[in-house]
Order: structure tokens, then C-alpha cells, then sequence
């Protein structure tokens, strides 16, 4: 009885340390195997607190070398460098409309969304505002209606103003160009402290422009502009931070004259019932050819009124 004991005890012996090491061969072969994560940390802006190639979507961005380099003077300027990105001239900066991937609106319920500094533009009157004092432009394709709310079916603009606590100095910057092109650009930036910092900047442009209007002489799509912002950062704490930002701009600009080119092989195949008829080559006003298809659409009533009345004394 004393032996049997004792071998098992042998046995209980011998086999432990096969048993941990065939345990330690299990657990590191293992891909099942649960591990236990730290707390998860919730960021109050998710949407931007990661990369854009770290996020799943389609997108193109700016830094602010780059947008200074091609000379990027409004959100318009950027349909010449975003692919299905557009944003057309329809007179002046208050008709302007944003088209993403063919998605677009002409009313006062656009389709693609513009921040700035993280707020939203609502109106879209003031999509093609004049930008400067920018760091960074992104330019997000596709739906963002998820982070984003309403108006961003199409896609999102992001502009971010550049930050006085990582660039200090003042920059001047003065443009002259045809038809009286004139444009003045003034900002200063600086660090009070670790804690609170500043930035001022203001512009003033405008362009005589490329067109006349026939009746007073005037320049028909004249524009002047000006503008000023202000900003003031504080940090109290580092989970703690106030960004105050006064951004203020005025425009006064006359519509752009719309009208037709007409070439000589149009003139030359053209009828006396052609609109056309009777005009020079060139670019000819929307007036003239209104007048034109008015005295087209005289003519025939005219001639439609003799048939009516010869048709009349013949029965008579």
C-alpha cells in the first residue's frame, strides 16, 4: 500500500513539467488566444484627429507651400488641380456652385460642404469667399453626410486657417496684373507665450476686367474687394482650448456679360429667318441676338397675319 503511493506521487512528479511545457507550446502557437486591451479613449472630433491616407476614403490634399505655389486665390481655383472636382463661373462670387463627382446644386441647398477652422459654411452665397492666411486645404470626395451632417452628399471642403503658435513672423504679398489687376496681402503672426498666441490679416484686390458695357461705357465685370480677419488662440491647460476667429469680407462686382462667338461659316450659311442673320463675326451680346430672334418671331406673326387676311378676301 505504502508503494503504490508512492509511485504515483513519482508519476505526478515526473509528469508536471511535461504538462507547462506542452502548455507553454499551445499558448504561443495559439491565434485564437484573447488579450486584454487598455481603456479605449473616446477624441471629441474623430473626424479629424486622424491622417487623411489613414482614413477610408478618397481625397486630395494641400499644404500651404502648395497652395501659394499655384497661386490658389479662392475655393474655384482648386477644380484646375482636384479631379471630379468643379466649381464654374456663373457671373459672380455669389452664384458660384460646387459640383463633386457630377453632384451639385444651383439653389440654396448645395450638395458639397465647406468648413473652415472646423465650422460649416451654411450659405452658399459665400462658398467663393477670396482665401488667404491658409495652411492646409483637404478636399474630401464622396458622401460624408455621416461626420458631417446635411449639404455634403457630393463631398467636403476643409480649409484650416494657419496656426500662430507654429508660425510666427509677417508676411506681405502685393500682385499687379492686365486690365488694372491690383491685389494687396498683409498678415502677422505671434506666440505671447506657451499659452496664448495671435494672428491679424487683411487684403484688398480688384481687376478693372476684360468687358465694356455698350450703353454707359462702364467695365462690365468690374470688382473690389476687401477683407480682414483676426484670431486669437489660448490654451489654459493641455485638454483645454479656445480658438476665437473674426473673419470679415466685402465684394462689390458687376455680373459678367454673357454672349455668343459667331464665326463667318455660321454667317455665310445662315437664312434671313436665322437669328444669326445679319450680325459680324465675333462675340456678339446676348441683347443683339435677343433683338434679333424678337424681330425673327415679328416677321413671321407678320407674314402669318397677310396670309390670314389674304385667305379672307378670297373667301369673301
Amino acid at each position: 500500500m505504502i508503494k503504490s503511493k508512492l509511485s504515483i506521487a513519482l508519476l505526478m512528479a515526473s509528469s508536471l513539467p511535461i504538462g507547462m511545457q506542452a502548455n507553454n507550446i499551445i499558448e504561443s502557437g495559439d491565434t485564437s488566444r484573447v488579450y486584454d486591451i487598455d481603456e479605449v479613449v473616446v477624441i471629441d472630433q474623430p473626424k479629424e484627429a486622424f491622417r487623411l491616407r489613414q482614413q477610408p476614403l478618397s481625397s486630395t490634399s494641400f499644404n500651404g507651400d502648395l497652395i501659394r505655389g499655384l497661386n490658389v486665390q479662392d475655393v474655384r481655383n482648386l477644380s484646375v488641380f482636384v479631379p471630379s472636382f468643379s466649381m464654374p463661373e456663373y457671373g459672380s462670387r455669389y452664384t458660384s456652385s460646387i459640383y463633386m463627382r457630377g453632384i451639385g446644386s444651383r439653389v440654396y441647398s448645395p450638395a458639397v460642404g465647406i468648413y473652415v477652422d472646423g465650422m460649416p459654411i451654411l450659405s452658399k452665397s459665400a462658398f467663393n469667399f477670396h482665401t488667404y492666411d491658409i495652411d492646409r486645404i483637404d478636399v474630401l470626395h464622396g458622401p460624408q453626410g455621416t461626420l458631417y451632417g446635411m449639404n455634403t452628399e457630393g463631398g467636403l471642403i476643409r480649409l484650416y486657417s494657419r496656426n500662430p503658435f507654429q508660425y510666427q513672423g509677417t508676411d506681405i504679398k502685393l500682385s499687379i496684373g492686365t486690365k488694372l489687376h491690383r491685389q494687396i496681402e498683409a498678415s502677422h503672426y505671434e506666440k505671447l507665450n506657451d499659452k496664448m498666441a495671435f494672428s491679424v490679416a487683411g487684403f484688398y484686390g480688384g481687376q478693372n476686367g476684360f468687358f465694356r458695357n455698350q450703353y454707359d461705357g462702364s467695365h462690365a465685370d468690374l470688382i473690389n474687394e476687401f477683407g480682414g480677419k483676426g484670431r486669437f488662440l489660448w490654451r489654459p491647460t493641455d485638454r483645454l482650448n479656445f480658438d476665437f476667429i473674426a473673419d470679415y469680407q466685402y465684394t462689390r462686382q458687376n455680373g459678367f456679360p454673357y454672349g455668343q462667338v459667331v464665326t463667318k461659316d455660321e454667317l455665310s450659311s445662315a437664312t434671313i429667318t436665322s437669328p444669326l442673320y445679319g450680325l459680324k463675326a465675333g462675340t456678339q451680346s446676348l441683347t443683339k441676338i435677343v433683338k434679333a430672334i424678337t424681330a425673327v418671331i415679328s416677321s413671321i406673326q407678320g407674314w402669318v397675319l397677310n396670309l390670314q387676311e389674304t385667305d379672307l378676301i378670297s373667301i369673301r
